[in-house]
């Protein structure tokens, strides 16, 4: 696309023009020259002289539009009167009399409303030429016939009144040709136009270049409808090409910046979806530690642990009451019931303490346990394990007492 945009616009900038110079002994030579417009100067950027079109036609491009200037043997130019208003068949039958118009194509200079420059060529050398050079989907502006294309640089040259270049001698009246005539030999090996020097032999061309930048003429042609308005339909090509681009760059924009737009949601849309995955990540392991501390709260509830209690001075008294003789080894406060399977809850037996413990007398541990059951808040003693296996070891004891309820 921008490679495009950047032939649009080197086709308004550049100009190439093929001089085409049909000699005395039937051989051609072409003249290629690349200008290029940079401060209202014309520039010369390449030139290349060969008697060879194969040596052209690789300069040639699309992109940059090309005029030819055919001159030399083929090409008839006179000065003529043209007061009686003749049309195009009445300015070649004054030159060659008795021909075919179909056969040669003419391009007319008017000089005033009663004088001409007419230049002719035959149509099948003229067709043979823009066919060499009609390739490779080359688009001409302008083909100029003979020198009058001249005239666009004459009017601005200071020079005497006459001036020969390329075998014409043009006679000058101020700044305004007057009439061309050929001749055998050129007088000037130079021209200077505005500072830049020209070899004589490339003035048609140059004439052509400055004429596709300046339109300083507008030459009439017997190809009307194939050559007039090859210049304005190239500029309306153009146009259309350049808008047709630009649109598409506007039409590229408007899609980055769709890109654009939508990459940023899409990044925030992935990133608020990951915050809201870690977010219901907290809130289940929450709602998980919450109806844990709910269940071990149910339990303390259930079996009393929130409740206030003398546990501290029930384990006091009794450890205060222990003889001498009896060795305490444990004490449980409300202890666990044994569940019924492994998936069951836990549970406690409220208001029951468990001791475990040994004695070498059996009499003492009745005794204490008389005592203990004197005890108000003690409801009942029981003894659930006692073993003695041997004389000289103690025996041991697993006694449960029931309290009474708060």
């Amino acid at each position: 696309m921008f490679v495009k945009l950047k032939d649009t616009l080197s086709r308004k900038l550049n100009h190439a023009v093929i001089g085409i110079e049909k000699k005395a002994d039937n051989s051609e030579l072409y003249r290629y020259f690349l200008f290029k417009i940079k401060d209202d100067n014309i520039l010369i950027v390449n030139h290349v002289c060969s008697e060879s079109i194969d040596d052209i036609v690789p300069l040639l491009s699309y992109s940059v539009p090309t005029s030819v200037v055919i001159y030399g043997k083929n090409v008839i130019t006179r000065n003529l009167d043209t007061s009686g208003g003749l049309d195009y068949e009445g300015l070649i039958r004054m030159i060659i009399p008795n021909v075919n118009i179909d056969d040669f194509f003419l391009q007319e200079l008017k000089l005033t409303e009663k004088e001409s420059i007419v230049s002719i060529i035959r149509t099948d050398f003229f067709v043979e030429i823009i066919k060499k050079v009609s390739i490779n989907g080359l688009l001409l502006t302008n083909v100029y016939i003979g020198p009058l294309v001249f005239s666009a640089v004459a009017n601005e040259l200071n020079y005497k009144s006459e001036i020969t270049i390329n075998k014409y001698c043009f006679t000058l009246d101020g700044l305004k040709i007057k009439k061309i005539d050929t001749v055998l030999e050129n007088d000037e090996d130079k021209i200077i136009f505005k500072g830049l020097e020209i070899n004589q032999d490339n003035s048609l061309e140059f004439s052509a270049g400055y004429n596709y930048f300046f339109k300083k003429i507008k030459l009439l042609s017997s190809e009307q409808a194939e050559l007039k308005n090859r210049e304005n339909e190239f500029d309306d090509f153009l146009t259309v090409r350049l808008l047709a681009i630009l649109s598409l760059i506007t039409f590229f924009i408007l899609l980055l910046v769709n890109f654009f737009i939508y990459d940023y949601f899409y990044s925030k849309y992935n990133y608020l979806e990951n915050k809201t995955a870690t977010y219901n990540d907290y809130i289940i392991k929450r709602n998980n530690l919450e109806k844990l501390v709910n269940e071990k709260k149910k339990f303390l509830e259930t079996n009393g642990f929130l409740e206030k209690t003398k546990f501290s001075y029930y384990a006091d008294r009794i450890a205060s009451m222990i003889p001498n003789e009896i060795i305490l080894n444990q004490m449980t406060l409300n202890p666990l019931k044994k569940r019924k399977n492994d998936n069951s809850e836990f549970e406690v037996e409220r208001n029951y303490i468990i001791i475990n413990g040994s004695t070498r007398n059996t009499i003492v541990l009745n005794n204490w346990i008389n005592d203990l059951k004197k005890l108000r808040w003690i409801k009942n003693v029981e003894i659930s394990f006692y073993n003695h296996e041997e004389q000289v070891a103690p025996a041991l004891f697993t006694i449960k007492l029931i309290l009474e309820n708060d």
